[in-house]
């Protein structure tokens, strides 16, 4: 494959309704192979259902954000572009990670706004897996 479009799950559903919709606009105006929606406990087959295309693809095995690329490589392999959409306060992670699962490919990661009382929740949610990630 050359160009994929991923979608990751979470376990807010709003924020994956929002993530999908980018995706639909997205996919419909630009030249991708195919779409993956990665994400475990029933993350994935939401997303899908959401969906109005075909050429989907299902990862349903993750329960973290690195899980979700490395499923994700195991089904894609080394793609030459990789677009990803998360949520906004998802994405320096996100990027972190991927440039890590993916080196010889380019990657993209787009994020969907966070809004509310929602937002700093994520921003210390977000921050404390940094570190993890940053020190492991």
């Amino acid at each position: 494959m050359r160009s994929v479009l991923v979608v990751l799950g979470s376990k807010d559903k709003s924020l994956m309704d929002k993530r999908v919709s980018l995706a639909d606009s997205i996919f419909l105006s630009s030249n991708f192979d195919c779409i993956i929606f990665s994400g475990g406990n029933g993350e994935a087959e939401y997303m899908a259902e959401k969906w109005n295309g075909d050429k989907f693809i299902l990862e349903n095995r993750s329960t973290t954000t690195l899980e979700n690329l490395l499923f994700t490589r195991k089904i894609i392999g080394e793609t030459a572009h990789i677009v990803i959409i998360t949520d906004r306060s998802h994405v320096p992670r996100t990027r972190y990670l991927a440039r890590r699962v993916f080196p010889c490919s380019r990657v993209e990661v787009i994020g969907v706004p966070v809004t509310g009382g929602f937002l700093m929740k994520r921003f210390f949610y977000e921050f404390s897996r940094w570190v993890r990630h940053v020190f492991q």
